[in-house]
């Protein structure tokens, strides 16, 4: 009897361990589960991402402050709206936390990304505004040579 009290535990002892064990892997799994399901999500949402660094490469300084009201600002919206609504659903439906803190870091670098092209807008509009005061001053400067009988100083 001692013997098969001695198995017993041994058994008994053997079986918890075995639960801890798949059950610890179970964790992993739910957190692999989970990373792979966010970013299926996140490569859907870049494609918004993709769309406003395009073109912001491709633009020209020319035609930069029309790529960023027209493209790059919209995409990138729609870029930020998608990661919200990522950021919804893992709140409902993520049990891990890896994937979470993941993703509030991924939405603050993505909202510091659409804050530098907002900059970069208002940097253009104050740069027409300087360029078209600054031509202005320079007319003036060659109706005042001009008025003044002086050639070639400018």
């Amino acid at each position: 009897m001692k013997i098969v009290e001695k198995h017993g535990i041994g058994i008994l002892s053997f079986f918890l361990l075995s639960i801890f064990i798949l059950g610890s892997c179970s964790g992993k799994n739910k957190e692999k589960d989970e990373l792979v399901a966010y970013g299926e999500s996140l490569k859907k949402a870049s494609l918004f991402e993709k769309e406003a660094i395009d073109a912001y490469n491709s633009a020209s300084i020319k035609n930069l402050k029309e790529e960023l009201k027209e493209t790059i600002l919209p995409k990138y919206s729609l870029y930020l709206q998608a990661l919200e609504n990522i950021a919804n659903n893992i709140d409902n439906n993520m049990e891990t936390d890896v994937v979470k803190e993941q993703h509030q870091k991924i939405i603050e670098a993505a909202k510091k990304q659409y804050q530098a092209f907002e900059e970069m807008l208002e940097g253009a509009s104050l740069l027409d505004e300087a360029e078209s005061s600054f031509d202005d001053e320079i007319e003036q400067f060659k109706d005042l040579l001009q008025e003044h009988g002086v050639e070639n100083a400018y």
